[in-house]
C-alpha cells in the first residue's frame, strides 16, 4: 500500500503533465492564430503598392484588423511581404505620414521582395534620389522581375545629365542585366532618347569594347530614326575593317552573319526570297558569292545595303561568271534616297561597268539589287562574286 511520503512526487508529475497540457493548448492556438494571419496578410498583397492604393485590389488592405496585422508581423517580423503590406494598409488608412519608418524597416530586410521594391522605387523616386532608384532598378533587374516595366525607368537616367554618369559606371560593372538592357529599344521613342542612348554607349566604351550584340539593336533604331550618321559610327567601332561606301564587295561577312544567326544590320547586305525568286549568299571553298534565282515574273527586290556614299555621282563595277554577263540587262541596279531612286546604266558595251545616271541627291544611299522590268516572263539565274561603289572619277579597286 502507498505511503504518505510517495504523494508529491505523484502529485507534482500530476500537475506537471497538466501545465504541459496546458501550454502545449495555447501554443496551438498561436500557432493556429499565427498562420491564419500570415495567411490574411499575405493575401492582400497584390493590393499593398503604394503607387496605387486607390485601385481595386488595395480594397484587400481594408479588410485587414489591426489584431491580424499585429499577429502576422509577430509570427514573421523579417517577411518582408508581411511588412510591405502593414506598411501599405497605414499608408491606404492614415496616409504617408508613417511610410518612412516603415521603408526604413523594410531597407533592413535585404532585396528579396518584388512589391517591397517597388514601393521602395515609388519612394525615392518621390525623393529625386537617382543613386537609390539605380540602386532599386539594379535588383530588380538582376532578380529578372518586371523587365519591361524596370528598364524604361531606368532609360530616364540616360537623359539625365547628373545620373548618366551612374548609370555608365553601373553598367561597365557589366551586371548581369547588361546585355538586356542596351538590346531593349522599343521605348526609344523620341529623337532626345535616342541621342541619349547615343550619349550613353559614347561613355560606356571608354569603360571597355562594346559588344556587337549590345549595339545592333541600337544601330537599326538610330537609322530608323533618321540618326543614320551616328548609327554608321556606331557600326563601325563594333564591326572591324568596314569600308567605304560600300561594305563586304565580296559577300563574305554577309554568308557567316547569316550562318550565325546574327541580327542583320542595314549596313550590311539585306536578302530577300518571296514567290518566284530567291538570294542567297553561296561559298565555293573561301570564296563568297550573291546567287540569285528568279521565274522572271514581276520586279523582285533581291538584294539591299545601307551604304555610306555621300552626295554626288557614282560607278558600281560588277565582277560575274563570264557565261552570265548576258543576263545582267534582266537585273536593275539602283541607290534608294528615301523614296528617289537614282538608276545605274551602262555607259558602253562593258554591262559590268555602271554609272548612276544622276547625282545622288542623299548621304547612306541604299544601294539596291532588283529585277527589271521584262517583256516576257524568261527564268534567270545570276551569280554575282564582286560588287564595288565608288566616287565617279576615282579608279577601280582591284579584285
Amino acid at each position: 500500500m502507498p505511503t504518505t511520503a510517495s504523494k508529491p512526487p505523484v502529485l507534482r508529475r500530476v500537475m506537471a503533465a497538466g501545465l504541459t497540457g496546458a501550454v502545449l493548448l495555447a501554443v496551438t492556438a498561436y500557432v493556429v492564430r499565427a498562420e491564419t494571419a500570415l495567411v490574411a496578410v499575405r493575401g492582400a498583397r497584390p493590393g499593398a503598392l503604394l503607387s496605387n492604393l486607390k485601385a481595386q485590389p488595395a480594397v484587400q488592405l481594408d479588410r485587414l484588423s489591426d489584431e491580424t496585422v499585429r499577429a502576422a508581423i509577430a509570427a514573421a517580423p523579417l517577411d518582408q511581404r508581411v511588412v510591405n503590406v502593414a506598411m501599405a494598409r497605414d499608408a491606404r488608412l492614415h496616409g504617408d505620414t508613417r511610410t518612412p519608418a516603415w521603408l526604413e524597416a523594410l531597407s533592413r530586410l535585404g532585396w528579396r521582395d518584388t512589391l517591397s521594391l517597388q514601393n521602395r522605387l515609388y519612394a525615392v523616386a518621390l525623393r529625386d534620389d537617382l543613386l537609390g532608384i539605380l540602386d532599386i532598378t539594379d535588383a530588380l533587374l538582376r532578380r529578372r522581375q518586371l523587365s519591361d516595366q524596370i528598364i524604361p525607368i531606368v532609360s530616364l537616367l540616360e537623359g539625365d545629365a547628373r545620373s548618366r554618369p551612374m548609370l555608365v559606371q553601373r553598367l561597365a560593372g557589366r551586371p548581369k542585366w547588361r546585355e538586356q538592357y542596351l538590346g531593349t529599344v522599343g521605348h526609344l521613342a523620341t529623337r532626345e532618347q535616342l541621342l541619349s542612348r547615343v550619349a550613353l554607349l559614347n561613355a560606356l566604351e571608354r569603360h571597355g569594347a562594346l559588344a556587337k550584340g549590345e549595339v545592333v539593336p541600337s544601330i537599326n533604331s538610330f537609322d530608323r530614326a533618321g540618326l543614320t550618321a551616328q548609327a554608321f559610327a556606331l557600326w563601325q567601332r563594333v564591326q572591324p575593317g568596314v569600308t567605304r561606301p560600300l561594305d563586304d564587295g565580296h559577300f563574305d561577312r554577309a554568308g557567316r552573319s547569316f550562318e550565325a544567326g546574327e541580327e542583320p544590320v542595314l549596313f550590311q547586305w539585306q536578302l530577300m526570297t518571296g514567290e518566284g525568286f530567291s538570294a542567297d549568299v553561296t561559298r565555293n571553298g573561301a570564296q563568297a558569292a550573291l546567287t540569285i534565282d528568279w521565274s522572271g515574273r514581276g520586279v523582285p527586290m533581291f538584294a539591299q545595303q545601307r551604304t555610306s556614299a555621300m552626295p554626288g555621282r557614282y560607278a558600281l563595277d560588277l565582277e560575274v561568271p563570264a557565261e552570265k554577263r548576258a543576263e545582267l540587262p534582266a537585273f536593275s541596279f539602283r541607290l534608294a534616297c528615301g523614296n528617289a531612286t537614282i538608276p545605274f546604266a551602262a555607259m558602253g558595251v562593258d554591262p559590268t561597268r555602271l554609272r548612276t545616271m544622276a547625282p545622288v541627291p542623299c548621304a547612306f544611299p541604299t544601294l539596291q539589287i532588283a529585277g527589271d522590268l521584262q517583256s516576257s516572263t524568261v527564268a534567270h539565274q545570276m551569280t554575282i562574286n564582286h560588287v564595288a561603289l565608288r566616287p565617279l572619277g576615282t579608279a577601280p579597286e582591284a579584285h
